[in-house]
């Protein structure tokens, strides 16, 4: 068994502080290179949540995978309304990722993304060999304590 412990810096606020995103992850139908949540098609997806810290205008959230599909938890989130901070592809607008290719890292995309990278980071991974568990940790990094505390 196999143990995946995100955490992730979001923008906006979590209604509820605990819960369970699930949906089908597939293809999008639209851009074949970007995936999407679609109840009617995919492999079913299952992302479990706890707020951590909620500010006005973010969230940090734990999140633990019970499936590994491509993109899950950017997904999920988006999927939710409240997409995990510097995502240019599911983040706010689609039109991000195709400008940072086209202009780089500018000041109307930080203005929209608050971070050139996502704010998601892999704390804690679990898994079983041969019979012993084993388990390996990591804390947050330091730009995005910083960026938690910007938005203190």
């Amino acid at each position: 068994k196999v143990r995946k412990i995100y955490r992730a810096v979001c923008s906006g606020t979590f209604r509820q502080l605990t819960g369970r995103i699930e949906t089908t992850i597939g293809r999008s139908s639209r851009d074949r290179k970007k995936m999407s949540a679609q109840p009617a098609r995919g492999r079913p997806a299952l992302t479990e949540y706890r707020v951590l810290r909620q500010h006005a205008d973010c969230a940090l959230v734990e999140l633990t995978l019970h499936t590994g599909r491509t993109h899950q938890i950017r997904i999920h989130l988006s999927h939710s309304g409240i997409p995990v901070v510097g995502d240019k592809i599911y983040g706010p607008s689609e039109e991000c990722y195709l400008e940072f290719i086209n202009t780089g890292w500018t000041s109307g995309l930080e203005q929209k993304l608050w971070l050139p990278r996502h704010a998601l980071h892999s704390c804690l991974l679990g898994l079983t060999i041969g019979g012993i568990r084993h388990h390996w940790e990591s804390a947050l990094p330091e730009d995005l304590v910083r960026l938690l505390t910007a938005c203190d």
